[in-house]
């Protein structure tokens, strides 16, 4: 594929990117919940809010994007939620606490989207501080997004940016190719003290053997009990049988879920996994 650039000045990666944002822009004011007085002026301050909250998670690319603005909007909703049990509180306590378990689960709806941002920045990172993998991944990215436009061109005509030329992806250098930088010996000053000893392998911490710009932060915690929560609501008849058998039975005819998920299903004290204890929680018909 040619990479020389459109007349135009810009490439297919550039002009996508503000479809991108558009979108995010979108999912943030269709999901954010309503206002109790929705004047244009409110309803302006709280959409340039919720764009600095996701600006604050730093998405780097597309896909963080998206998790960012579902973090916000269903952490919006959570506080909706708790508000309304406030109203609720006095005359209908019920209704109250209907309210308040409801902002528990979007709550941990947003944990949970927050966790998943995390995960994806802390693989991002991770892939970013090798000059081999990152360039692996931007080969493959290079190529997904062309077959898929592609694709989509076909499909929906009104797609295609014929002025818009996919450049070629840009790769890191190799370390080994560049070239050590050649520095002229400085004739040295009587009168300036001796430079410091260059440290040795020697008076590098034990504690870890990389230096600090080369240490690659670690895998950020999952949310077992977000990640329980929502197994239980995708598939209640499996999460049913791990809590009665205390763990994945050894017949189950499913795929299971790892060791330290079907442990939180199992113990949980979440009051929407509790509801599956009972005999008849499962009366109405459900996916299994």
């Amino acid at each position: 594929m040619s990479t020389t650039q459109p007349q135009s000045g810009f490439d297919y990666d550039t002009c996508i990117l503000g479809d991108v944002y558009d979108t995010v822009v979108e999912i943030l004011r269709r999901n954010l919940p309503g206002l109790d007085n929705p004047t244009p002026q409110a309803i302006a301050a709280r959409e340039r809010a919720a764009i600095a909250q996701v600006a604050s998670l730093v998405p780097a690319n597309a896909f963080e994007a998206n998790l960012a603005a579902r973090c916000i909007a269903t952490g919006a909703h959570a506080d909706q939620c708790l508000g309304d049990a406030l109203l609720y509180d006095a005359a209908d306590p019920a209704r109250a606490r209907q309210c308040r378990a409801q902002a528990a689960s979007m709550e941990r709806a947003s944990r949970g989207q927050f966790s998943a941002l995390l995960r994806a920045q802390a693989a991002r990172e991770k892939r970013e501080s090798n000059p081999a993998t990152l360039n692996q991944a931007a080969r493959i990215e290079h190529c997904a997004l062309g077959l898929l436009r592609q694709s989509l061109e076909m499909q929906n005509p009104l797609a295609a940016l014929p002025e818009a030329e996919l450049a070629s992806p840009v790769l890191a250098p190799d370390p080994s190719e560049v070239p050590e930088p050649s520095i002229l010996p400085v004739a040295s000053d009587p009168s300036e003290p001796p430079p410091p000893p260059s440290p040795t392998p020697a008076t590098r911490s034990t504690h870890n053997n990389r230096a600090p710009w080369e240490r690659v932060p670690a895998d950020p915690p999952r949310d077992l009990a977000a990640e329980a929560s929502y197994y239980a609501a995708v598939y209640p008849r499996r999460a049913q049988e791990i809590r009665q058998y205390g763990g994945v039975p050894p017949n189950c005819t499913y795929g299971p879920p790892d060791d330290d998920l079907a442990h939180e299903i199992a113990t949980s004290t979440d009051p929407e996994l509790i509801a599956l204890d009972a005999p008849a929680a499962l009366d109405a018909p459900a996916v299994a």
